[in-house]
């Protein structure tokens, strides 16, 4: 193709392209006249005042739409913040279940732990040694505070504390064997003093100043005739009480005869 060719082309394609410029430009000219027209023929058709006030109910009705729109969005942004306080919320309430759950399972274990060391420490306790119930038993413990009568003068101390063995004999002698004993041996009893260390871890127990193996054998014989009286005053107590009762049944047994005697008349 020459050079005049294509010089014929490119002026005519501008040549339709600048009508097809102006054919829009009038189009524009058109509406926006339209336009007008209908604007002026509603405004000669509205009265004087509602022509004056028609564009600042426009802007009213404009503003009360923002207004809405605002307090849409406030009330969307309200929400929110309660849908993140209660996200909130639920994570917190989450966190403390998963923590009583912990605290659960470690507790469960403590008590298992605390149980096994208990029934370990049970199984491993010695029979208990006091009070002495049987002569046995008093030949035992005789051996035992020979081995050892520091240990058993301790513990003698805290036994009978805190009014000593004037009060608390009882709680080394048991009250059957304590019915069959005293402290010489006399009148066929068994005498606490041919236990001789057994005595001497006792009268340690409660050795203080000016306090001697005599005052001890007074206090041993004392705790003694105290314990045997308050035995036998229990049972005098429940002998009177059981021969009451038997009196009182035979005088219901008696009024009951009488009541149903037959009737002479």
């Amino acid at each position: 193709m020459n050079v005049m060719s294509r010089s014929s082309i490119w002026r005519l394609a501008k040549e339709e392209k600048d009508k097809a410029n102006r054919s829009l430009a009038l189009d524009d000219i058109e509406h926006e006249s339209d336009f007008t027209n209908k604007s002026n023929i509603s405004a000669q058709e509205l009265p004087g005042d509602l022509k004056q006030n028609e564009p600042n109910k426009s802007m009213s009705a404009i503003k009360n739409n923002c207004l809405t729109q605002n307090q849409f969005e406030q009330l969307v942004q309200a929400l929110s913040s309660e849908n993140i306080n209660v996200s909130r919320l639920e994570r917190r309430i989450d966190k403390i279940e998963s923590q009583l759950s912990m605290l659960a399972d470690q507790n469960i274990k403590i008590l298992a732990t605390l149980k096994k060391i208990a029934d370990k420490f049970q199984t491993s306790l010695p029979k208990a040694e006091f009070p002495i119930k049987t002569i046995e038993e008093l030949d035992e413990i005789e051996a035992k505070v020979a081995a050892n009568p520091e240990k058993y003068a301790e513990l003698f101390r805290t036994i009978l504390s805190p009014e000593g063995v004037r009060k608390h004999l009882n709680r080394i002698l048991d009250q059957s064997i304590l019915m069959n004993m005293n402290y010489s041996g006399t009148c066929s009893k068994t005498g606490l003093n041919s236990y001789v260390n057994l005595n001497m871890a006792l009268f340690e127990s409660q050795k203080k100043d000016g306090y001697t193996f005599g005052d001890y054998g007074k206090d041993v014989r004392t705790a003694f005739a105290k314990l045997k009286n308050r035995v036998y005053k229990a049972a005098t107590l429940s002998k009177k009480m059981r021969k009451a009762t038997e009196d009182e049944d035979l005088d219901l047994d008696s009024n009951c005869k009488m009541d149903f005697s037959p009737d002479v008349n």
